[in-house]
């Protein structure tokens, strides 16, 4: 949407919107019954109430987590406008934002995104372990992020037999059909090279309120896509991954 042209009624539709969450949040329920109170009193229809909240989570300037719409802190300046002198700034805003660089409540939205992966991904493994009957050691799935970024991977989880798989969690908020983009570091690249069997990627979308597996690989498939140290040793890339190379799921607890 965000390469499309946005119309005036669009904007008006997507001020409303801003104006209908409460500074700390609305519950997805409560702006439900907001936004049925405005058709009823003829404001807009629904389906452009909803299309507006839809514009405003693409372009990063709206985030829904935990059942609940949060207004990003780049919206502050505008709710104190009246709307014809918002409407123009959230138009702006609209052209430049990105999901990538929004802040909700003091906290950058990829750490947000990049939790609800993570958590997808833990949810995934204690489930696959139960479903082979191994509750002993379903407590060995750990988001070991959360003590650290300095592993070269977020998340730690048992194999049946052999060791624990290192699974680097990659959330991208840009749902191509074909390319997979994300932001590799060094360290990952290198602890992923050197536990080849153990180390993956797991790729997951985000649609604007949950996070889903997509599919996952292994470091090798990096190779090709990361910079040539030849001009001087790189620290952190952008790797564009075909979809392609992705495998279904999770790496299995049974190798």
């Amino acid at each position: 949407m965000g390469s499309l042209s946005i119309s005036d009624f669009q904007i008006s539709a997507a001020l409303w919107v801003v104006r209908a969450v409460d500074e700390g949040g609305t519950g997805s329920a409560t702006l439900d019954l907001v936004f049925r109170n405005a058709v009823t009193l003829g404001r807009f229809p629904r389906l452009d109430l909803d299309n507006a909240l839809s514009l405003l989570v693409e372009h990063g300037l709206v985030v829904v987590s935990n059942g609940r719409v949060h207004r990003s802190e780049n919206l502050r300046e505008l709710l104190a406008l009246p709307d014809p002198a918002a409407e123009p700034l959230l138009s702006t805003l609209l052209a430049a934002s990105t999901a990538s660089d929004t802040v909700i409540d003091g906290v950058d939205v990829r750490e947000i995104v990049g939790a609800l992966g993570e958590e997808a991904v833990v949810a995934w493994c204690v489930d696959e372990l139960r479903a082979l009957g191994h509750y002993e050691i379903v407590a060995q799935v750990r988001r070991v992020s959360l003590v650290s970024d300095r592993f070269g991977y977020d998340v730690s989880a048992p194999t049946i037999g052999t060791g624990p798989r290192m699974l680097e969690v990659k959330t991208s908020m840009s749902n191509s059909s074909k390319t997979f983009r994300f932001f590799l570091s060094r360290n990952e690249y290198e602890v992923g090279r050197r536990n080849s069997r153990q180390w993956a990627m797991v790729a997951c979308g985000f649609d604007g309120e949950t996070a889903t597996i997509l599919g996952w690989c292994r470091a090798s498939e990096f190779e090709r896509y990361v910079p040539d140290d030849g001009n001087g040793r790189w620290t952190e890339a952008l790797v564009n991954l075909p979809r392609s190379a992705l495998m279904s799921s999770v790496p299995s607890a049974v190798l």
